[in-house]
């Protein structure tokens, strides 16, 4: 796995070298910002942040707001990582205002959620409970069960971590009621694809079925054909050879009456 990120890594510099030459910024932002992502899952907290930086830096220059809200959020999550809760919830809280900014609801979910579980490491529940609250509330809107699920499970532990150990139950049911949802719908939408797929198989079948038969039927025409032109070469064989005698000797006797009436 570790070689395959490290390979992943060199192809991303690669990319970067042609958008440097090229002098494409946004892609070179671009570059920096999935050569963090990769540093950060080997464990390399420090170099995912000089990367995240850099791509900040760029976001900035070219003014894309949304990239520049994502590499707030991947700043976060990196300080978060090591440790640095301060600094993780000042990179959470500028990634929020961007998405309020930009009317983003699911870049602000996701950023609601991300300063609730930095407040939890930190110890103030009640700040982490408030965002969990709103990242519920957006989830909902949004329709993201996966989104709603984890934060009702934040809020649990929220609780838990409080002592209210009744509103804890509470959520964390809700969580697991949310994921049993979640499954039933998953095995309807494969109930669904499954029958999808047998009549799709039924229409092909029948297809086939269809084509077998015009080519039967054509098959027996053809045959049919060739026994009637059989037929008519075997007469044509057997009296060919009278009848042209036959229709010789009546154009003679024709000529012959003709000529007699003539004279």
């Amino acid at each position: 796995m570790a070689e395959s990120k490290l390979q992943l890594i060199e192809d991303l510099k690669e990319c970067l070298s042609i958008a440097q030459k090229e002098d494409d910024r946004a892609g070179e932002g671009m570059a920096y910002g999935h050569i963090g992502d990769v540093y950060r899952r080997l464990g390399n907290f420090q170099g995912a942040i000089e990367c995240h930086m850099k791509c900040l830096s760029i976001a900035k220059e070219v003014g894309d707001r949304a990239e520049e809200g994502k590499t707030y959020r991947d700043l976060g999550i990196d300080h978060e990582e090591l440790g640095k809760f301060q600094e993780a919830t000042e990179y959470h809280n500028k990634d929020l205002s961007i998405a309020k900014e930009l009317s983003d609801r699911t870049g602000e979910e996701i950023a609601c959620g991300n300063p609730g579980n930095v407040y939890h490491s930190l110890g103030n529940f009640q700040k982490a409970i408030e965002y969990q609250n709103k990242h519920v509330t957006i989830a909902r809107e949004v329709g993201n069960r996966i989104g709603e699920r984890i934060a009702y499970s934040c809020l649990g532990n929220a609780y838990q971590s409080q002592g209210n150990l009744q509103e804890a139950i509470q959520f964390s049911n809700e969580s697991q009621q949310v994921l049993l949802l979640r499954k039933k719908k998953k095995k309807k939408k494969k109930k669904k694809k499954k029958k999808k797929k047998k009549k799709k198989k039924k229409k092909k079948k029948k297809k086939k079925k269809k084509k077998k038969k015009r080519k039967r039927k054509k098959k027996k025409k053809k045959k049919k054909k060739k026994k009637k032109r059989g037929k008519r070469r075997r007469r044509r064989r057997r009296n060919g050879d009278k009848g042209r005698r036959d229709k010789k000797v009546r154009r003679k006797e024709k000529g012959r009456r003709d000529k007699n009436k003539q004279e």
